[in-house]
């Protein structure tokens, strides 16, 4: 019950951020964070359907997709622990805050409101982050496998 009133509260707190810019895998992934964080369940368990893919050879390439969050079952189940596992990893790396004003900068374009000529998701790795969307995606990728598997 934490998980998921952790989760569902996350996307009524920022529901004015969420866009047509924020794709699925940031308001999914850091709703799951919220949800997640500090309930005490181990990543090991969460992860099973993105484990049993890992066991059967498929390995992550690129973000999830928000087509990805059109399936069901269990292909469903793990854009969602692959898109929980990138918020992690933001959080995990430059702290809580910058996933919010990360998620905040996709879904507003930015805290300086500049008219973007870019995707927002490219401009909130950069100007946030301080990183790249291919630099990150090469590290969550090597994220993903080495938390699933752990």
């Amino acid at each position: 019950m934490q998980v998921v009133m952790g989760h569902e509260l996350t996307h009524v707190e920022t529901r004015t951020w969420t866009t047509s810019s924020t794709p699925m895998w940031l308001s999914e992934g850091a709703a799951d964070y919220s949800g997640y964080w500090d309930s005490g369940l181990a990543a090991r368990s969460v992860l099973q359907e993105l484990r049993q893919d890992l066991a059967g050879g498929d390995k992550p390439e690129a973000l999830p997709t928000n087509t990805g969050f059109a399936a069901s079952g269990a292909a469903l189940s793990t854009a969602y622990q692959k898109s929980w596992l990138a918020c992690r990893l933001i959080a995990e790396t430059y702290g809580q805050a910058k996933l919010v004003a990360f998620y905040h900068a996709v879904g507003t374009g930015g805290s300086t409101g500049e008219t973007l000529s870019e995707d927002p998701v490219d401009q909130a790795f950069r100007s946030v982050l301080g990183t790249t969307t291919a630099a990150f995606t090469t590290k969550w990728r090597q994220y993903v496998v080495s938390t699933a598997r752990g």
